[in-house]
């Protein structure tokens, strides 16, 4: 079998998900992608990633582990100082939502809020976000990729391409989280 993404989003109620099909191939473990039109419309210029087959009962106890609130920084390098960065922030996880808030000279400055998808069955885990704008044709995509050890949350991600590495440098930038006690 192989997976192709036949429509690239779809829309229930306020929660943009992807969506993929089973095909049939000759070749075993076959995977395809068709490249994802609408993100050149929203930012990114990436084709959408390969499907993977993330049943619905392990992307809800991936979702599951992410509740919460998360706080830490965009840190250099690979995060050899995961408590220092040029940026402070606080990311709330619920199950369909994602929201930052960013820690600016003693003020809160509200980064916005959005819908974001889960690939736990890659390996780094795949954790893309979008960002509705004003227009509402409009969205910013931050393609990433995650790893979540205990209560350290690390997302690396990328606006144009998703990051190969959890790793700040050109086009990508990491953060590492840890959950805030409830």
């Amino acid at each position: 079998m192989r997976w192709v993404r036949r429509s690239p989003w779809v829309c229930i109620g306020g929660l943009v998900l992807a969506v993929a099909t089973q095909a049939a191939s000759t070749e075993p473990n076959a995977r395809a992608a068709e490249p994802l039109a609408a993100a050149a419309a929203h930012g990114a210029a990436e084709p959408a990633p390969e499907a993977v087959a993330t049943t619905p009962q392990a992307a809800d106890a991936a979702r599951s582990q992410l509740l919460g609130t998360w706080r830490g920084y965009v840190v250099e390098g690979k995060g050899e100082q995961p408590d220092r960065g040029p940026v402070h922030l606080e990311l709330t996880i619920t199950r369909d939502r994602i929201r930052a808030i960013q820690f600016q000279g003693g003020q809160e400055v509200d980064l916005g809020e959005g819908t974001f998808e889960l690939q736990p069955d890659r390996s780094p885990g795949v954790l893309d976000a979008q960002k509705r704008l004003a227009n509402p044709n409009r969205r910013e995509v931050w393609l990433g990729i995650y790893q979540l050890q205990g209560d350290t949350l690390k997302w690396c991600v990328g606006r144009r391409t998703r990051p190969a590495t959890l790793e700040t440098r050109e086009g990508a930038f990491l953060l590492i989280l840890r959950r805030s006690a409830p």
